[in-house]
């Protein structure tokens, strides 16, 4: 499976002997929470859960959310998918990225279509800062997650050696700082080929890999 490949592509390489981590993959359309264990050889997972409708498109959803409700409160117009909202997903999807490297980016939509005959405008300024509370609906969930895969092995974060981010939306500051709380050593392993990667070292390494779980834990809705 995927988390055991992204285990094995990290602690193969450096000669790890033993391990237990803790692997976030945050996609775009779900999220994953796997606890793995590597061991003499042997990497094996201890609990996973996921969330099928949480990923990097909800948090590209949320803010456009956001950026909506200040349409409204200017205009008395709500956005729908055929009049601007694809406008503001769209600019929610660039601010998020690049709030992924800087402090604060520029937001702007100029002649989205908005009620008929009618366009509007948004300029403004977002902070890293001024996400939190927009997106900790979503940050909650994703720490339930974690705290759930960890409750269900009996262990706890002290017990973690790293937390590893795969997923694009790992890259989120604010997903990063979720992450800290169960271990200060994050390592990025980001890119979509490291799973592919890892499952072909466990392969050469001859080191062997247990799926111990039902991959039918999860969470809907």
């Amino acid at each position: 499976s995927s988390p055991l490949a992204i285990a094995a592509a990290y602690a193969l390489p450096r000669k790890i002997e033993e391990a237990t981590y803790l692997v976030l993959d945050v996609g775009a359309g779900s999220t994953e929470v796997a606890l793995v264990e590597y061991e003499s050889g042997t990497v094996r997972m201890l609990a996973v859960r996921h969330d099928e409708t949480l990923g990097g498109e909800s948090f590209d959803t949320v803010l456009a959310d956001r950026l909506g409700r200040e349409v409204e409160a200017v205009t008395g117009d709500i956005p729908t998918p055929d009049r601007g909202w694809l406008d503001l997903l769209e600019a929610a999807e660039i601010a998020k990225v690049r709030l992924s490297q800087d402090l604060s980016t520029h937001v702007h939509v100029a002649r989205a279509e908005g009620a008929p005959g009618m366009t509007f405008d948004i300029e403004q300024e977002l902070s890293q800062v001024e996400l939190v509370p927009i997106l900790a609906p979503l940050l909650g969930r994703i720490r339930i997650l974690m705290q759930d895969t960890l409750s269900s092995a009996n262990l706890s974060p002290s017990q973690i050696d790293a937390v590893l981010l795969a997923g694009g939306q790992t890259r989120s500051p604010q997903v990063r700082m979720v992450a800290r709380a169960f271990s200060q050593q994050l390592v990025d392993i980001s890119e979509p080929s490291i799973a592919v990667y890892g499952a072909l070292m466990l392969h050469q390494a001859g080191t062997e890999a247990v799926d111990v779980l039902p991959r039918d834990l999860a969470v809907r809705g």
